[in-house]
C-alpha cells in the first residue's frame, strides 16, 4: 500500500462520513428546506465517492456516470423547489413549515 491509496482511502472515509450526515440531515430534518439541502450534500458526496473510486482503481469508465449523476441532484433539487414556487396559500399541501 502507497502513499497516495492510503489517501484515497481516507478521502473516501471522509466522503462516507458526509453521506452519512447528509442522510441524517433528511431523516431528521424538521423542515423541507432542511431536508433538500441533505439531498444536495449527499448527491454532490456520492459523485465525489464515484471519482474517489475511479482514481483508485485509475479509470475513466466513472466520469460519464459522475456529470449524470451531479446532473440528476441538481435538476431535482431545481425542480422540487419550482414546485414549492408553484404551490397556492390555498392549497391543501401548502405548509411552509413542512412538519412531519
Amino acid at each position: 500500500m502507497t502513499l497516495a491509496n492510503l489517501d484515497l482511502y481516507l478521502v473516501g472515509l471522509a466522503l462516507f462520513a458526509t453521506a452519512a450526515v447528509g442522510v441524517w440531515r433528511i431523516a431528521t430534518g424538521p423542515t423541507t428546506l432542511d431536508r433538500m439541502v441533505g439531498f444536495d450534500s449527499v448527491a454532490i458526496t456520492a459523485s465525489g465517492l464515484v471519482l474517489v473510486f475511479s482514481a483508485a482503481t485509475a479509470s475513466n469508465d466513472f466520469i460519464e456516470f459522475v456529470f449524470i449523476l451531479a446532473a440528476l441532484g441538481f435538476l431535482t433539487t431545481v425542480a422540487y423547489f419550482y414546485y414549492l414556487m408553484q404551490l397556492s396559500k390555498d392549497d391543501p399541501n401548502f405548509d411552509p413549515e413542512s412538519r412531519p
